[in-house]
């Protein structure tokens, strides 16, 4: 409300870059690890290896048919973020580490490079609000403590991959962990194995990181048709009487067996609603027509470092300020207390956010147009 309908349209435009831009990463680190695999395989041939996979991965529709999907995969990603880890420890302390020691290199494209792969970092933060809405209960604190219990783990995965990564391998140029210890390693079993798992994991949450961009793109081609649909063809031909049929069997169904994605106050369209709204086959269309986006973007930018560090410097650094420049308009508006420490606190983070995403645009545009 403190933005308008330009704040809810920016909202969405950076949500749909970040998430968007998520599934171009997954994408690219499926290829990346199939490729250590099978080195033989040919950039066209892995890209659409990869893409006739997700392309059957995305056809799940419900968000409880991805419960144990994300299960396996967080198993799978934790077993794999403890192995990179010991192997980076394993090899720190041994005497052939002292040749990959490099001296530190503060080149403003470096400090760029990172400081767009931090905000990529949290990517998951587009998913909060979509499984908070589909979690939805009275009462708040159970899912406040499930976040916070959630995100310390995530930093403390972090924290072990990240220094154990960095002391171990610093000159690793992969943008995957376990690819680089596969092609390092080939003899070891274990790491070929690792190496497979995340290949499934990625694939496995691939669907469930889909879910918000196109939850926008819907809302975005359908905001005008839905109710048209529902209301408007009631009282148009006998075809329109089997359309309107097929929303309530489907409604029915919905109802029955889906209850998670219910809205007491009914202020929400939910995306099922979208989904019987719309025909199936336009659905699973505008799904397959992601994945084909995702895998040209895969094809023609190869390096995955890259791809992080863009949608690092557009989607999440856009998505992190909103909040700030909402906050920072409702004390401009009296919609909030205006306090001099919070408006500071708000217009430093933006100025942050700001210098990420021009830096980071120009920066990653740049190598990748020089690649």
């Amino acid at each position: 409300a403190s933005l308008g309908s330009t704040g809810g349209h920016l909202v969405e435009l950076f949500l749909f870059v970040l998430q968007g831009g998520v599934c171009c990463v997954f994408t690219s680190l499926i290829r990346t690890n199939l490729l250590a695999f099978f080195p033989w395989l040919s950039d066209l041939a892995s890209v659409v290896v990869v893409s006739a996979g997700l392309m059957l991965m995305v056809l799940l529709r419900f968000l409880k048919d991805l419960l144990w999907l994300s299960a396996t995969a967080n198993v799978i990603m934790i077993i794999s973020i403890l192995t990179a880890t010991i192997a980076g420890l394993i090899h720190f302390s041994t005497e052939s580490a002292e040749a990959d020691i490099i001296v530190a290199n503060p080149s403003p494209s470096v400090i760029v490079t990172f400081a767009s792969d931090m905000f990529f970092a949290f990517e998951g933060i587009g998913l909060v609000l979509p499984v908070e809405n589909s979690y939805f209960c009275q009462q708040q604190r159970p899912f406040a403590n499930i976040l916070v219990g959630s995100m310390s783990i995530v930093a403390l995965l972090f924290i072990l991959i990240g220094v154990s990564a960095s002391l171990g391998f610093p000159n690793v140029d992969s943008g995957s962990i376990t690819a680089h210890l596969e092609e390092q390693y080939p003899d070891v079993i274990w790491f070929s194995i690792v190496n497979a798992l995340v290949i499934v994991a990625v694939a496995l949450t691939f669907p469930l990181q889909l879910t918000p961009a196109m939850e926008v793109l819907d809302e975005w081609l359908d905001r005008c048709d839905c109710r048209a649909n529902r209301h408007g063809r009631m009282q148009h031909d006998d075809s329109s009487s089997i359309e309107v049929t097929r929303y309530t069997v489907a409604r029915q169904h919905v109802d029955t067996e889906d209850e998670v994605f219910r809205d007491e106050d009914s202020s929400v369209v939910s995306s099922l609603d979208r989904i019987v709204c719309c025909n199936l086959k336009v659905w699973i269309l505008r799904r397959w027509l992601i994945v084909l986006g995702c895998a040209l973007i895969v094809y023609f930018v190869d390096n995955l470092g890259l791809l992080i560090m863009a949608v690092g410097a557009v989607g999440q650094t856009g998505l992190a300020g909103m909040p700030c420049a909402i906050h920072l308009a409702m004390q401009y508006q009296q919609m909030a207390p205006r306090k001099r420490l919070y408006m500071l606190i708000d217009v430093i983070v933006l100025i942050i956010c700001a210098i990420v995403m021009i830096s980071g645009l120009i920066t990653s545009v740049s190598e990748i147009i020089g690649a």
